[in-house]
């Protein structure tokens, strides 16, 4: 057994200002979304309004994901970071002011805007993955999650305190005065991390590698077999069921996201309650986004994709099905694990199965992805919460999330991260 590998002190460096810029990137949209579903039925008309907003921006998210990753790939992660973190701050800014002027359709042009940054959020991932090497692209993912986890926890329990003392639009000033501060972070790396991800030899010693992880040639960027278009990528089943599972696993992220608010509001609960039971949601998450990446490593990724639904679906229905606050708060810590299992899994998968010039095109199909999640879910979700209730959206939510199940028993994972049919060679 080899001996433990200690991460190169650039690379830690780069690390944290990646993972530090994504969740101060990433908390002023948690803010945003602790108070989406109930501005949506405060402006907006309709059974659906309180889900209107988010499958707006989860909409306009499915069409800037592939073009920002191309982008990404052309120009390299740093500066089309900052192009997306420049939507989620103008996207902040409009917001606060539809709110002021009470107007529905600034609102959704707001959402809009915010949905091209969502769309390419999957970019960070892409940019800490880059850094290391093959065998520890899971735990570079975790690593990377844990900024997006980071902000979710932090996100929903600030959001909730800012709201109640300083009003609804102090969460989108917040927000934009974060993102700013991650743009200045992205800007203060002194190498592009597609530069590093091309030159790991520079940065890691030689047993960090595995055997023949340099086999491919200098002229990979030129070959078409290394630089696919998306439908060739879509079709590699492994990155197919990736891709799936990022959109089912969404279910239980609007459960707690759109329909935990509107439900638990009716029944008496005040705000500052409900962002407690998405901030537990979003610490499940947190603090097992980098033990998660190690298990992959070690035990594969069909684990994951197993897990994450189950997981999912037992918090669901720990809601749907009793008004007993532990239990609720069981319930919403298990939907945070099985979302933060959901997305290490996935950029892990694109790891294994692409090559460096076309990974954040592949990474931008998780946005894509993720996007029609939210796009399709939130308005139905909150359609059956409103003409039912809690218990039948529940019980739905659950048997939708068994596809991913189901479809994962056909992965045939040979060894970690190498699978039957699928040769890659790095």
């Amino acid at each position: 057994m080899k001996a433990k590998i200690k991460i190169p002190s650039k690379i830690k460096v780069m690390t944290v200002k990646l993972v530090v810029a994504y969740l101060l990137n990433f908390i002023g949209f948690t803010f945003t979304l602790s108070t989406m579903s109930l501005t949506g039925q405060e402006l907006l008309t309709g059974s659906g309004a309180a889900g209107i907003p988010l499958s707006l921006l989860s909409g306009v998210a499915l069409f800037s994901a592939l073009p920002l990753g191309k982008l990404a790939d052309k120009i390299g992660r740093k500066y089309a970071l900052i192009i997306m973190i420049a939507c989620y701050a103008v996207g902040d800014l409009l917001g606060a002011f539809a709110i002021n002027i009470r107007s529905g359709a600034v609102y959704l042009a707001a959402m809009a805007i915010l949905g091209i940054g969502v769309g390419a959020m999957a970019l960070f991932a892409t940019a800490v993955t880059d850094i290391y090497p093959q065998r520890y692209k899971g735990r570079a993912s975790g690593y990377a999650q844990l900024g997006v986890m980071g902000a979710n926890m932090l996100g929903y329990l600030v959001g909730g305190q800012l709201v109640t003392y300083l009003g609804t639009t102090s969460v989108y000033y917040a927000g934009f005065i974060a993102q700013i501060i991650s743009v200045i972070i992205i800007l203060s790396l002194a190498v592009d991390t597609k530069t590093v991800g091309e030159n790991l030899k520079d940065y890691w010693p030689e047993d960090a590698f595995e055997k023949n992880e340099f086999s491919v040639q200098k002229d990979v960027d030129t070959k078409p077999e290394h630089n696919r278009s998306w439908v060739r990528l879509l079709i590699i089943f492994p990155l197919l069921i990736s891709v799936l599972l990022r959109v089912f696993i969404h279910i239980g992220a609007n459960f707690v996201n759109v329909a935990l608010p509107v439900a638990f509001t009716e029944i008496g609960y005040p705000l500052t309650a409900i962002t407690i039971f998405m901030t537990i949601r979003a610490f499940g998450s947190f603090i097992f986004a980098g033990p998660c990446g190690n298990w992959i490593d070690r035990y594969g990724r069909k684990l994951g994709f197993v897990v994450a639904p189950l997981v999912t679906i037992a918090g669901i229905l720990m809601i749907g099905f009793t008004n007993l606050i532990p239990v609720i708060v069981i319930g919403a810590f298990l939907i945070g694990v099985g979302n933060a299992i959901a997305n290490v899994v996935p950029p892990a998968v694109a790891n294994d199965v692409t090559y460096l010039p076309e990974r954040s095109a592949a990474v931008a199909i998780f946005g894509i992805s993720t996007n029609v999640g939210g796009f399709v879910f939130p308005t139905p979700m909150a359609f059956v919460l409103d003409t039912y209730n809690l218990q039948t959206l529940a019980v739905v939510s659950s048997v939708a999330l068994l596809v991913p199940v189901i479809l994962s028993l056909f992965i045939r994972e040979v060894s970690v991260g190498k699978y039957k049919g699928v040769n890659v060679k790095k």
